[in-house]
């Protein structure tokens, strides 16, 4: 027959097993998730339906607008309309032209990434991280971008009627008419 202490020990190992599995099994249905979510986007990404386009990542330069890589004629942008991209790892990507329009993506790292040209139309882009994006010429009409990071971004020539800009973060973000938002008051409100 087990002492009480003895019994106490094993009751206690076996609950520190269960909640060691339980972590396991939600720590795995996270990553899984997370793990479909790019595998998503790179399949997207770095395929089309006639060409591949080459997907690399931009340099990393800290604080920098993404350059405007050079683009061959066999480009053909991504594909990612009305997709749910949240929390998704995009920075320093190649997404020029693509198709982000009624997208997901909340909580997306697009730190650094070139997004020139792209239709982001009625996108949900609260909480997105945009540091030293360049977004020239995008389409951001309709947009969702209620806490979104645009510190460092370009945002030159891009269109935001009707776009939501409450508590956007504004830095050093070249505007739509190609003003500063740190010599503009802290914002680009005032220069769509």
């Amino acid at each position: 027959m087990l002492s009480p202490t003895s019994r106490l020990i094993g009751a206690v190992l076996f609950l520190s097993g269960a909640i060691a599995v339980l972590a396991v099994v939600l720590l795995s249905g996270r990553v899984s998730s997370h793990h479909v979510a790019q595998q998503s986007i790179e399949r997207a990404v770095s395929t089309t339906t006639r060409q591949t386009t080459v997907v690399q990542p931009l340099p990393s330069t800290p604080h920098a607008t993404a350059p405007t890589p050079t683009v061959d004629s066999a480009h053909e942008a991504a594909d990612l309309q009305g997709r749910n991209l949240q929390w998704s790892d995009l920075r320093r990507r190649d997404l020029e032209g693509a198709n982000v329009a009624g997208a997901n993506l909340q909580h997306a790292d697009a730190a650094a990434a070139n997004l020139a040209q792209a239709s982001f139309s009625g996108a949900n882009l609260q909480h997105a991280d945009l540091d030293g994006a360049s977004l020239i010429g995008a389409d951001l009409s309709g947009a969702d971008l209620e806490h979104a990071n645009l510190a460092d971004a370009n945002l030159e020539n891009a269109r935001l009627a009707g776009a939501n800009l409450n508590d956007v973060t504004w830095s050093n973000t070249v505007c739509p008419d190609g003003t500063n938002s740190s010599d503009d008051g802290g914002t680009c409100t005032n220069h769509l």
